[in-house]
């Protein structure tokens, strides 16, 4: 009764119970306890979350809702398609560097390194960015922002970006992440 009510009352159940379950475990093996009470002591699993998921119809909504007619609507079209299409997280897009056919990067959360062929559609994406609206700079990396002084996007601004144009195109993004 005392072994529960003290698992009960934690706020930290998953690390109290397992502290517990080994305090318990080693008191057994020298003795101290008669039983193993360890096994009482509730399990509880860690939360995972599940991905949020957009139907084909909600990206292809998203992705018509950009204005590619004004300065920096290729460039969103590019970032939002290699979210959408590659799953790269912002932090990644970011640091993305230009090649042809190809984008090659090391993850930012697994230290992993990544390397896609560019499908039709983002090369595309890619390619008319680059030659119509990426300004002329010495900046290596493939996005940049749309105003003096040209400097690499930064993640808030592509965590930003993302966020007003799922808003715009009025898809419905509740309980979901963007």
């Amino acid at each position: 009764a005392h072994i529960y009510t003290v698992f009960a009352a934690s706020n930290d159940k998953m690390n109290e119970g397992s502290f517990l379950r080994k305090f318990l475990r080693f008191l057994f093996k020298v003795n101290i306890l008669p039983l193993d009470y360890s096994i009482i002591v509730p399990t509880v699993r860690s939360h995972k979350p599940v991905p949020s998921v957009y139907t084909k119809a909600e990206t292809v909504q998203l992705l018509d809702s950009i204005d590619t007619n004004r300065v920096p609507g290729k460039r969103n079209h590019a970032i939002i398609l290699l979210a959408l299409r590659l799953g790269i997280r912002c932090g990644d897009i970011v640091n993305l560097e230009f090649d042809s056919n190809t984008i090659e990067f090391v993850q930012r959360k697994t230290n992993v390194p990544q390397r896609f062929e560019l499908l039709p559609e983002l090369k595309s994406s890619i390619t008319e960015y680059v030659s119509c609206e990426r300004p002329a700079t010495f900046c290596t990396k493939l996005f940049i922002s749309t105003r003096p002084p040209f400097r690499p996007i930064t993640v808030m601004a592509v965590t930003s970006l993302i966020t007003r144009h799922m808003n715009q195109s009025g898809i419905t993004t509740k309980g979901r992440k963007k």
